[in-house]
């Protein structure tokens, strides 16, 4: 009778415990969960690739070129190109990208042709290639195959406001062909800079 009492207690005891973790009161609530996706950011030209102001002829058995590297500074011409006014290399800016990123940079095509457009078609012409990029840290060759970090091992990073600014050179070339003079005015061709994730 006693062990009987005993375990009737205990259970009461139990039932009371169990009572007492009930919630008194609750509330629920739905929430939403989101993410915004923002891939897109904004590449500006600031200043486009110019080899400045030259005198240049073609010669039989001599290459001419010009090499203007991504900071500012010219190479001294080889051949028969002379400088008359200093060219300016291309500038870009990137603005809205993710911060502290690496950003991938390639040129469409690794050689493009400029050419007058007022000359008549057997005039010669001028190749651009060997593109170089810098970040204002480094140095690096760009190509069509695109560049991930300068041979430097400098990454190209974007800043705490995930921005970047981008300078862009090459090499100017007069190939090595049939002498020819060329004709006054301007030489032009486009190439196509791609920034991306």
């Amino acid at each position: 009778m006693f062990k009987r009492n005993q375990i009737q207690k205990t259970l009461v005891l139990a039932g009371v415990t169990l009572a007492s973790c009930a919630a008194f009161a609750q509330q629920n609530e739905t929430t939403t969960a989101s993410v915004t996706v923002q891939n897109a950011f904004t590449l500006t030209e600031v200043d486009a690739l110019s080899f400045g102001t030259i005198t240049a002829v073609r010669v039989s058995g001599t290459t001419s070129t010009l090499v203007l590297n991504p900071d500012g500074t010219a190479e001294n011409p080889t051949g028969n190109i002379r400088v008359l006014a200093a060219g300016t290399p291309a500038s870009y800016t990137v603005a809205g990208a993710a911060s502290f990123t690496d950003l991938n940079i390639s040129v469409a095509a690794d050689s493009i042709e400029l050419s007058n457009a007022a000359a008549p078609g057997t005039n010669p012409t001028f190749n651009v290639d060997s593109f170089t990029v810098t970040d204002g840290t480094a140095t690096a060759p760009i190509t069509s195959a695109g560049l991930g970090t300068f041979t430097a091992g400098t990454a190209m990073t974007t800043d705490v406001n995930g921005a970047m600014t981008i300078g862009l050179g090459a090499t100017l070339t007069l190939a090595d062909a049939a002498d020819a003079s060329l004709i006054d005015g301007s030489y032009e061709g486009q190439f196509t800079l791609t920034v991306e994730y």
